[in-house]
């Protein structure tokens, strides 16, 4: 059974620790998974990595489970800023 989870419905706000941090120990530690599809956009950065979606692969990566990244081809809108 796949259960898909996400920081906007599966973590509660907390203090005392990075953002980043907090969202890795309420989700990403009990997670056997790691199933990624992106387009324009890979995030914001936690301080510590690029962004937080780049700290959640590599701390998935780094306990040696599965991840799959998926990359859409899509065109990219003429307004997008590619920066």
């Amino acid at each position: 059974m796949l259960n898909p989870v996400g920081w906007e419905n599966n973590v509660a706000p907390q203090m005392g620790s990075r953002p980043q941090e907090i969202i890795n120990k309420s989700i990403l530690n009990d997670s056997d998974i790691l199933i990624g599809i992106f387009w324009t956009r890979l995030g914001s950065p936690t301080g510590e990595y690029v962004s937080g979606t780049v700290e959640e692969i590599a701390k998935h990566c780094e306990k040696n489970k599965l991840a799959s990244i998926y990359i859409s081809k899509k065109s990219y809108p003429p307004n997008i800023d590619l920066q």
